[in-house]
């Protein structure tokens, strides 16, 4: 090739001898001689080199080492040096080399020849690229790689050109606006330099921190294109989570891409591979994106998909999760409908009564919902009595207040007040105060319960020993005189013969005529009688407290207890602790019952002549 041919100088704008000019194009022509091509491009123009040096730099690719933006040598040839660090590198793959290594023999052996040409260059520019791409895109999120190579392939190939734009270096001495971008704030701020001024740069880059996917940010990006181009199934592309892009975007709430996605033909009626029945409507619902859930009714996305697994619509994840936007949206479209039984016969009304949500009470009810729709599968119970049982308060007033039925009984005969007392732990905090919202609403505090041997709340309140609950009965109302029909035992004698003490000494202070410590059962026995048989000295106590009279003998003609004293029963069955406690109080020990016998008469026939020595001899 001849070095004096003269030639078009792009620098001088003329077609002369300039310093011995060689184009490009004839060094790629050249033999390979390195010697040669060295000897050419010694005459070449510099400003020439320099813009060559351009050309080659277009992808902005930084020295693997020191992160600075170098201008390569222009000669064509492959095996570069940086001029900042000295550190050697291929200008096609970027392979950095040990500082003792010469590039020249790995460009040799990885890709033919040091004069490679453009093209070659070029495509492994591009792979360079989407390699980086990959690997964003698996860090942030890892799950991408299930994406398939078919569509990533399609993705990279469409976002190289951003994210090349994403690492333009604003300073040599500031990381590349990419890396600034993805870094921790607390890294930002330590970062050397000033922030970068590539304001475009930098908010792409935080759209890519944003997305959780790929396809998110291929949405972002608008690159949706990638996929018409390459003949790709929106709806039939899952990675392994069981997402397809139109339901991943819907859970990530990426309104944005959910609209492109719709706008691209991405089928509303898609379902989560892994939770049948889940489409995307209950996602929105669940995550808690009202926006989208008012634009996926819009497509027409359909209300009535039932999840397999527990037969719910999208009602239910609104409710439970507390998304009241989302489900004043969906059950103003119909969703469901609000009547019909999901999961085990549950219905709306009942999720909103478990988790105690008085507004979605409200939502429904505003919506037709018929809160006094029994529960099969719990006995039922209607959202009234699953409230009450839960102890939610607010959702109990909101129920009354909606005109809830409070009379109405579950399977076991239970009215939503005796729930009250029935449920474990009833005398938590907040039970009370349900008791007076359900009195206030008109229930009966004084219901007879056919099934619980037309006993009361108060009757079984006090067996139960919920203190809270029966104070609170007792001030709404509740009969404290009231006797079972089995025995005739007050709440109060019920009470003691469970060892009550609390109960028992709330309800022997309260005034009443007669009072209620000497109402006697169907026995004749008092509640001190029952103290004394029990052998419970602290109930007796309670009681003669309160004002229990010791002489007071028991009623019960043709019985051979027939006017015995409670100092009597202890005597008979050697209880030490209540005959000093009632010898103490008073008692007189040589009454006689109907048969003539002393309470030491009792003790001797029984074998207690020691126990009471003292009181005998």
């Amino acid at each position: 090739m001849a070095t004096d041919k003269a030639v078009y100088c792009p620098h001088h704008d003329t077609e002369a001898r300039c310093c011995e000019f060689i184009p490009f194009e004839a060094i790629e022509e050249a033999t390979g001689d390195p010697v040669l091509n060295k000897q050419l491009l010694e005459k070449a123009c510099r400003v020439w080199k320099t813009r060559q040096a351009e050309l080659l730099n277009k992808l902005n690719v930084l020295c693997p080492v020191c992160k600075e933006l170098q201008d390569p040598d222009p000669d064509a040839c492959r095996a570069m040096q940086c001029m900042q660090c000295g550190a050697h590198y291929c200008w096609i793959c970027f392979a950095h080399l040990d500082s003792r290594e010469d590039a020249h023999e790995h460009v040799a052996e990885r890709h033919g020849d040091v004069f490679t040409a453009q093209e070659v260059v070029d495509e492994g520019h591009m792979t360079w690229r989407k390699n980086n791409v990959k690997t964003y895109l698996r860090k942030i999120h890892p799950q991408n790689r299930a994406l398939g190579d078919r569509l990533r392939g399609a993705l990279v190939e469409a976002v190289a050109p951003e994210l090349r734009d994403l690492n333009l270096p604003t300073d040599p001495q500031v990381w590349s606006t990419i890396l600034w971008a993805t870094a921790k704030p607390a890294a930002r701020a330590a970062a050397p330099g000033p922030a970068p001024a590539a304001a475009v740069g930098v908010d792409r880059a935080e759209q890519l921190m944003r997305a959780c996917t790929a396809l998110n940010w291929a949405a972002a990006q608008q690159l949706l294109t990638a996929y018409a181009e390459a003949e790709l199934d929106l709806d039939n592309v899952w990675n392994d989570a069981g997402f397809n892009p139109l339901l991943l975007a819907v859970w990530q709430g990426e309104e944005a891409m959910v609209r492109a996605l719709l706008e691209r033909g991405a089928s509303v009626t898609c379902e989560h591979r892994q939770r049948t029945g889940r489409g995307c409507l209950y996602l929105a619902s669940e995550a808690g994106h009202p926006e989208l859930v008012s634009l996926l009714l819009q497509h027409s996305a359909p209300l009535d998909i039932v999840d397999a697994t527990n037969h719910e619509t999208a009602l239910m994840p609104a409710i439970m999760h507390g998304h009241m936007e989302s489900l004043r949206i969906l059950a103003a479209s119909g969703a469901a409908p609000v009547e019909v039984p999901q999961f085990e016969g549950w219905r709306p009304v009942h999720y909103a009564a478990q988790f105690g949500s008085a507004q979605a009470l409200r939502i429904l009810a505003e919506c037709g919902a018929h809160l006094d729709a029994e529960h099969e599968q719990m006995y039922r119970r209607t959202a009234l009595h699953i409230a009450v049982e839960r102890g939610h308060l607010s959702a109990v007033k909101e129920l009354v207040a909606l005109g809830a039925d409070v009379h109405r009984f579950d399977a076991f005969g239970a009215t939503p007040l005796l729930r009250v007392v029935l449920t474990d732990g009833a005398d938590r905090d907040g039970s009370a105060q349900i008791v007076c919202a359900l009195v206030e609403g008109g229930a009966d505090v004084n219901h007879r319960h056919e099934k619980y041997m037309k006993r009361t709340s108060l009757f079984v309140a006090s067996e139960l020993g919920q203190l809270s609950v029966v104070r609170a009965l007792v001030e709404s109302g509740a009969d404290v005189k009231f006797q079972d029909e089995c025995e005739l035992n007050t709440s109060l004698m019920q009470a003691l013969s469970m060892g009550r003490c609390e109960v028992v000494d709330y309800l022997a202070g309260l005034t009443s005529t007669p009072a209620l410590v000497d109402i006697p059962q169907s026995q004749g026995w008092t509640p001190l009688h029952m103290a004394a048989l029990m052998g419970k000295p602290e109930m007796a106590s309670i009681l003669i407290r309160h004002g229990a009279s010791i002489a007071r003998s028991a009623d019960a003609p043709g019985q051979i207890w027939n006017g015995r004293t409670a100092l009597h029963v202890a005597a008979e069955k050697g209880h030490v602790g209540i005959v000093k406690l009632l010898m103490s109080e008073g008692a007189n020990g040589s009454c006689l019952d109907a048969g003539g016998k002393t309470a030491w008469d009792l003790a001797i026939d029984n074998g207690h002549r020691e126990l009471f020595a003292e009181y005998i001899d």
